[in-house]
């Protein structure tokens, strides 16, 4: 009994001992209340299993601190853990790794809300997928508020890094700065699930990153769905930073009815809403060659096995032909088989090598091209120079040309050879100079386009591009070679041209002192600039060598590759089709033997003879088939209807922030065209068996309903109100108002800067500025049709229209308001563009309201003052304009506009200035001054009436001014020469009104108002009339002197 007792006591020690290694809570259905760090630090041990927290409902009691706790991370929760709007602070996680947050990752089923979180995340190591809240999210998160810092490499978000495809994030909000590489953004960097309504107000990569790539306020890369969401923040560093988009900066999924008016910058494809839209792509494939030529076969064998029966009785040596025909057939898919094997391998490596060498040309191309812009720009004013001071040579040279004696002549001959010498060099020069920014946009052109074409493995694709954009003739070595060459023969030029100079005038003596002097200044001009040209030559030869020798290297690997794979494509498929054609030679020949032995009276045989033969020419077909590149053929849907449901759209969004970038900026969109940057296998998803059918890809990239407010600017080229640059996709019902500049570029318009695409049903309301290609719709666009335009173009260069600078496809059914610009490049084509005056285009149907509203809105700083509504063309009087609003005792006043012709809504702003304390009647020593608090635009104007009054000289005076003055103001009247004591009266209804008035120095201080008639007059000196005339005519007599002393070393400086 007593062994049964120790037993049972060990047992029951032992199931104690077993309940203490069990995780402190969770089980299906448990719920957890927590109230301090350590009971979230309990709960992060326990979530190191996957499958420990599901069904497990976590609450928050408290606000909990985590600073000082070392709290690691949550590493896997799939419950649901309830904030109950308490805020969790203090969370740092500053170790290596990735995939980190508060929750490492959350799975699918797991729901998180009803949270306020602030923490820094600054992983060290790989740092990718990194959020404040969760590295990756498969579950729901919503009503969850952070804030603080989060930093790292890759798919970096305020709240969660990645946002999976099974993932909800809903009505969250971001208060934190994001910093990120590649996929940075304000709730995630990467979104494959849902985003809806949710707030950001963090900046997203402000602090010039230049690795910064596809950075946006509410997703740095979006392939799923983001509705209803709103940005009120930065994003991006001017200049700095590829794919910026208010709301994603990067997207082929779809964008819904999102807000942005936060300030976006970057360098390039940078938009309001989205910084590159990439086109949603589907792919439909026709039939494959192999399976054909499998069913052809197999319909053979049937067939031989059905003759063999048929025959048998009639030829006994048919089953050796039978047996050789199925060896053959055997042979055949053997030799099938191993083409398409062949086939795959050396497309696939050729494509690879390729792909390498055109993303390695690529990776130079962007120093390449600044470097090339900066030789442009730096040597385009020396070439200027350079020509200017030719032509001041030339014309110095034929003005010398009638005077110079017979004995000078050869001289002058041979000092207008010189000028003709360095004229060549000069022409040959520039022509050099275009040549490289030429077959640099070639060589761009080319790399873009043989990236699109590995990305399909499409080797002839490649070629075709090769060959199109002629980059075997692409030699900047030789450019460079030629203008050193150039420059070169310039210098020994302009060093004989100064000879001869010397020689001229020595010979010519004193004769020609204005000429020479001329002509010297230009050679030594000349020469100046021919020496800056060669340090910038330099400059560009040591900047670019690296590219350069890239360039060239990467260039001679693609022509060797494709040369090398078309010439084994060849020999091995002319090596398979012998093979082939000598298996079916066998087989007829062996059906003819059949035949011929079984006689022709059998008409089922017959019958099946000739379906063998039809067999065999179908497979004869497909091996040719199965040789030959497949088609591969790209169609766009640019529907209405395809904006309704689906990927690849934007719709129903809204910018109202300034967005700046270099190129391609958009209002609404940056870009729309395929990512260059990704791996080609990825790209269109195209694997090796797929490689042998004929491909249709489907591209759909729509910009439906969407509205710009701000302004857009790009640098250098590719600015629209709704689309910088579009190489496909298309821009609907979309409207824009707001002003639209290509600062030192071109390609600049209402809707679309560059488009490819088609633009429908558009409307815009822009001052456009730029140089060349600029206008009201597109700068230069392909399908244009049904659009509004009431735009102000403002370029100096070519191509401008109120509807497009050019178009070049199917342009029709555009109307614009008639005011200066015209049409396509200044002309209108019948049922292509219409002028409309103001009240037919009023009448417009589905011109939006706001265009036929015209506001003049007051503003001081943020505040808006007073909004008046005018119509077009009206007026508004001055009178009418609000008080300026005070701004600490300076003097306000509304900035000056054209108040009488209105035809657009304007801001007027503010102007704050320092009050003016004294102003003057006039001239080097006023006769009159004012003192008080004026504004910079008052004046003072002074009168002497012509009789005194009462024995005094009398004056008419008034002050006038902008702003309010007060009843008196202190004047300062000259009174030198004056001697006795000094009297001054105001003259009041026909009477003189004594005033005290004192002396300072040379003036007399009185009191009066700002505006009236003074009388002065001295005891001892009568009147003061004679005094006062004295001095006005001294000063009247030292500004002629002045003047006339000023006229004469002008005259001298002239004759030098």
């Amino acid at each position: 009994m007593m062994n049964y007792a120790k037993r049972g006591a060990a047992l029951l020690l032992a199931l104690v001992f077993c309940l203490g290694l069990l995780p402190p809570a969770g089980a299906e259905g448990d719920t957890i209340t927590i109230h301090d760090a350590s009971g979230l630090l309990k709960l992060a041990q326990s979530c190191t299993s996957d499958t420990w927290s599901q069904g497990v409902t976590v609450v928050l009691a408290a606000d909990i601190s985590l600073a000082g706790t070392g709290f690691p991370t949550i590493p896997v929760f799939r419950g649901t853990f309830d904030g109950a709007g308490h805020t969790i602070s203090g969370f740092a996680w500053l170790d290596k790794g990735s995939k980190v947050g508060l929750f490492r990752t959350l799975g699918e089923g797991a729901v998180v809300k009803n949270l306020i979180l602030d923490g820094v995340v600054a992983p060290g190591g790989s740092q990718s997928q990194v959020g404040i809240l969760a590295g990756e999210n498969h579950g729901t998160v919503e009503q969850v508020t952070v804030t603080g810092d989060v930093t790292g490499d890759e798919d970096v978000g305020a709240l969660v890094g990645v946002n999976g495809s099974s993932g909800v994030v809903r009505s969250c909000t971001n208060r934190a700065s994001v910093t990120g590489n590649t996929n940075s953004g304000g709730i995630a960097g990467r979104n494959e699930g849902m985003i809806q309504s949710c707030t950001n107000l963090g900046e997203v990569n402000t602090g010039g990153n230049d690795a910064a790539t596809n950075s946006g306020g509410i997703a740095g890369r979006n392939t799923g769905t983001v509705a209803d969401c709103t940005n009120h923040a930065a994003v991006g560093y001017a200049h700095t930073g590829y794919n910026t988009g208010g709301i994603a900066g990067i997207q082929n999924g779809a964008l819904l009815r999102c807000f942005n008016d936060g300030e976006i910058l970057g360098r390039k494809d940078v938009g309001g809403i989205v910084g590159q839209f990439e086109p949603y792509v589907t792919l439909t494939y026709g039939e494959d060659p192999m399976e054909r030529l499998d069913g052809a076969l197999a319909s053979l064998s049937t067939l031989m096995t059905q003759l063999s029966g048929q025959i048998h009785s009639s030829a006994g040596d048919a089953v050796d032909d039978i047996s050789a025909i199925h060896g053959s057939l055997s042979a055949i898919q053997d030799v099938i088989h191993g083409t398409g094997s062949d086939f795959n391998t050396d497309t696939s490596a050729a494509a690879d090598q390729v792909y390498d060498a055109v993303q390695t040309i690529n990776g130079a191309m962007s120093g390449l091209l600044d470097e090339v812009d900066r030789l442009t720009r730096r040597a385009s004013a020396d070439l200027d120079e350079v020509g200017n001071q030719l032509t001041a040579l030339r014309k110095g040279l034929k003005n010398l040309t009638g005077t110079l004696e017979d004995s000078l002549s050869d001289t002058g001959d041979s000092l207008s050879s010189t000028l003709d010498a360095l004229e060549r060099e000069h022409s040959g020069l520039v022509s050099e100079l275009r040549q490289i920014a030429d077959e640099t946009d070639r060589l761009e052109s080319f790399v873009k386009d043989a990236l699109q074409a590995a990305a399909r493995l499409d080797l002839a694709g490649i070629l075709d591009a090769y060959k199109r954009w002629d980059v075997g003739s692409i030699d900047f070595n030789g450019h460079l070679s030629r203008i050193s060459g150039h420059l070169e023969a310039m210098g020994s030029d302009t060093f004989h041209l100064a000879d001869r100079l010397t020689t001229l005038w020595q010979e010519a003596g004193d004769e020609m002192g204005d000429a020479r002097r001329d002509m010297d200044r230009a050679a030594r001009a000349l020469e100046k600039a021919l020496d800056a040209l060669n340090g910038h030559v330099k400059d560009f030869s040591q900047g670019s060598v690296e590219q350069l020798r890239v360039v060239n290297s990467q260039a001679d690997i693609i022509e060797d590759v494709l040369n090398g794979y078309l010439d084994t494509l060849g020999d091995k498929g002319q090596e398979r089709l012998d093979e082939l054609d000598g298996h079916l030679d066998d087989i007829s020949q062996r059906v003819d033997q059949m035949t011929q032995g079984a006689g022709q009276t059998n008409q089922e045989l017959h019958a099946t003879t000739t379906a063998i033969i039809g067999q065999l020419d179908e497979a004869r077909k497909a091996i040719v088939e199965l040789t030959e590149v497949p088609e591969k053929t790209v169609k766009e849907n640019t529907s209405a209807e395809g904006a309704q449901s689906g990927p690849g759209r934007v719709v129903g969004c809204r910018n109202e922030g300034g967005i700046q970038a270099d190129t391609n900026v958009g209002g609404i969109a940056g870009a729309v065209s395929p990512e260059l940057s990704l791996d080609p296998e990825e790209n269109l998803e195209l694997d090796s068996e797929n490689l042998l059918v004929d491909t249709t890809a489907l591209l759909k990239a729509i910009l439906y309903q969407c509205d710009n407010r701000g302004p857009v600017t790009a640098k250098n080229e590719c600015a629209g109100g709704v689309l910088g640059r579009g190489e496909v996709g298309a821009a609907l019902s979309c409207t824009s108002m707001g002003p639209v500049g290509a600062d030192d570029g071109s390609f600049a318009g209402g809707i679309a800067g560059l488009s490819r695409g088609v633009l429908r049903s558009c409307a815009a309301q822009a001052d456009v500025t730029g140089d060349s290609s600029l206008g009201g719709i597109a700068g230069e666009g392909r399908d244009i049709a049904d659009c509004i335009a009431m735009t102000r173009i403002d370029g100096s260069g070519e191509r401008l229209g109120a509807v497009a600078g050019w178009a070049d496809g199917t342009v029709s059914g555009n109307y614009y308001l008639q005011e200066k610009a015209v049409g396509i490049d200044g002309i209108d084509y019948a049922g292509q563009t219409a002028p409309l005056s103001f009240g037919a285009f009023s009448a417009l149907e589905g011109i939006p309201a706001d265009f036929l509203t015209f506001r003049v809105t007051f503003q001081a700083g943020e505040q808006v003052v007073d909004t008046v509504e005018v119509p077009y063309g009206g007026s508004l009087d001055p009178a009418a304009f609000p008080e300026v609003p005070s701004d600490g005792g300076r003097y306000g006043a509304w900035a000056p506009f054209d108040h009488n012709h209105i035809t657009r809504s304007l801001t007027v702003e503010a102007v704050y200035e320092d009050w003016v304390t004294t102003i003057s009647s006039g001239g080097e020593r006023p006769l009159l001054l004012a003192e008080g608090a004026f504004s910079p635009d008052a004046r003072l104007e002074l009168a002497q009436r012509p009789e005194p009054v009462d024995g005094a000289a009398a004056y008419d005076y008034q002050i006038t001014d902008g702003a309010e003055l007060p009843d008196t103001v202190t004047l300062r009247v000259c009174a030198d020469g004056l001697r006795g004591s000094v009297r001054a009266a105001l003259l009041q209804d026909g009477s003189a009104v004594p005033i005290e008035a004192e002396r300072d120095g040379s003036y007399l201080v009185l009191t009066a108002p700002t505006a009236g008639t003074l009388l002065l007059s001295a005891s001892g000196s009568g009147t003061l009339l004679p005094w006062v005339l004295a001095a006005a005519a001294a000063a009247v007599l030292l500004a002629l002197l002045f003047l006339r002393r000023r006229r004469k070393k002008t005259n001298a400086a002239a004759s030098v």
